[in-house]
């Protein structure tokens, strides 16, 4: 699609830039799992942005690994449908009953660390990602 329009006004910027990127604007309509815009992988994403942006004033290697283990272990439990702080509290609870922590999807599951595996529910079919 060739589009003539005058060199300099913005307009001509966005018809150029429409032109130049028309077959990548419209892959949402050939493919239903495309979202129409990448606000939410931009939202998940936003996180690991500010705690990187955190770790500069950090005073060491050590602190620096411990702030991305806990962002590491609040973002995978808010993806597994557990608010950070209801997380947090759990893990706390277990440890004061010195009893193994689970991860996220483990406690989603029903999953219980400390029991041997061949006691473990049946898992059944993988779940599917939600498609962002």
């Amino acid at each position: 699609m060739k589009v003539r329009a005058l060199p300099k006004p913005p307009i001509a910027a966005a018809v150029k830039y429409l032109d130049n990127h028309w077959a990548g604007l419209g892959v949402f309509l050939e493919n239903p799992r495309v979202p129409l815009s990448t606000n939410g992988v931009e939202l998940k994403l936003r996180g690991v942005a500010l705690g990187r942006n955190n770790h500069f004033g950090s005073r060491s290697l050590l602190g620096t690994q411990v702030s991305a283990n806990l962002y590491s272990i609040i973002e995978t439990a808010k993806l597994n449908g557990f608010a950070s702080d209801e997380y947090m509290l759990k893990a706390l609870n277990y440890h004061h009953l010195g009893k193994t922590i689970p991860l996220p999807h483990e406690l989603r599951l029903g999953i219980d660390p400390d029991s041997p595996h061949d006691q473990q529910p049946p898992r059944g079919p993988p779940e599917q990602l939600p498609l962002l």
